[in-house]
């Protein structure tokens, strides 16, 4: 099977032929280069972040974003924390927020394990659901 190459013309300075493509390729990945991955760059995140600021606006509560930005921008757990946690104090500093409400929402309660309180909220659905 023969390959097909772009034979190139050489700039002052360097060697006529053509780029081994391959040869760049993992050049380029011995030096770090991620493959495949995909990054959240700073507009895409900048631009949900707005989304999240609005709604937040349009008195949406905090755990239906939460889900959203997990769902469907499949966002990690602590970037969409930091997302809703920013967007709230910004609004609590605007007055359309009750500071004390972003202060309860973004701190969490001292002395309290945070594994002790999800062992309690599963305690509570389950017997919730015992009593239904």
């Amino acid at each position: 099977m023969k390959k097909q190459v772009r034979i190139r013309k050489a700039l002052p300075g360097e060697t006529p032929g053509y780029y081994n493509k391959t040869a760049k390729f993992l050049e380029k990945a011995a030096m770090g280069m991620e493959v495949g991955a995909p990054s959240m760059d700073s507009a895409k995140l900048n631009q949900i972040y707005d989304q999240v600021y609005i709604s937040l606006k349009n008195d949406a509560t905090p755990d239906i974003l939460y889900n959203q930005l997990i769902n469907e921008y499949a966002l990690d757990e602590n970037t969409s924390v930091m997302l809703i946690k920013s967007a709230m104090s910004k609004l609590a500093e605007e007055g359309y927020l009750d500071p004390e409400i972003v202060k309860d929402k973004t701190q969490p309660e001292e002395g309290v394990d945070p594994q002790q309180q999800v062992d309690e909220d599963n305690e509570r659905a389950a017997s919730d659901a015992e009593q239904e």
